[in-house]
């Protein structure tokens, strides 16, 4: 989206980027469905800004980026968690 308004003499530029999910085709929980709103706007602020887009139409490799990723970020947090607890107990 990518809007001008005017007001009086002033000019305003009104530019916005917009993920959207469906209820219940993409979640059935307000978490669920806030989550891949939440991706599709990453989306499409990614790819071009000033746009909308479905959570339902984001390409397959993208989705399967962000599973790799998620799953990555909880291998790393699984394989330090005892050492991160360890540390923070020896600081507080």
């Amino acid at each position: 989206m990518d809007e001008n308004i005017k007001i009086e003499d002033a000019s305003i530029d009104f530019h916005a980027s917009i993920g959207i999910a469906k209820c219940p085709e993409d979640g059935t929980t307000y978490e669920e469905v806030m989550e891949k709103a939440d991706q599709a706007l990453y989306y499409s602020k990614k790819n071009g800004k000033n746009m909308f887009m479905y959570y339902d139409n984001l390409p397959e490799d993208y989705l399967k980026s962000l599973e790799e990723a998620e799953d990555y970020i909880q291998q790393v947090v699984n394989k330090y968690k005892g050492e991160l607890k360890k540390n923070l107990q020896e600081t507080c």
